[in-house]
């Protein structure tokens, strides 16, 4: 299941951005939109974290997070969630993203590898 990710697209130079931002980060414009769109896209990079100040986190390590690059040319972090896949992260492989609460009832992305076909 694909969550939804909402973001900026600056209408002058196209490009994505986020967080959200007074101006654009490409070309400085402040002709940006707010627009949601699928969150899909391929794990660029990936790591095993071993240490954290985020208690949320720390009673969940060792943790994984990875570089995304979606769909929609946007490049985000987020925390990779294998689930109970004994599949290790691969560069290139399909990701969904979806938002969970994590720390003091704010959200995070988390990823899933998506379903082998799709």
């Amino acid at each position: 299941m694909t969550d939804t990710i909402s973001f900026q697209r600056c209408n002058d130079c196209k490009q994505p951005q986020y967080p959200l931002r007074e101006l654009c980060g490409q070309c400085l414009s402040p002709d940006i939109r707010a627009v949601t769109e699928e969150a899909s896209g391929a794990l660029l990079s990936w790591t095993r974290l071993h240490v954290t100040m985020e208690p949320y986190f720390q009673e969940r390590l060792p943790s994984l997070v990875g570089e995304v690059l979606l769909d929609n040319g946007l490049m985000i972090m987020v925390h990779l969630d294998m689930g109970l896949s004994e599949e290790t992260p691969q560069a290139g492989m399909r990701l969904s993203l979806t938002e969970r609460p994590a720390l003091d009832d704010r959200l995070a992305y988390f990823a899933v590898p998506e379903p082998k076909g799709n």
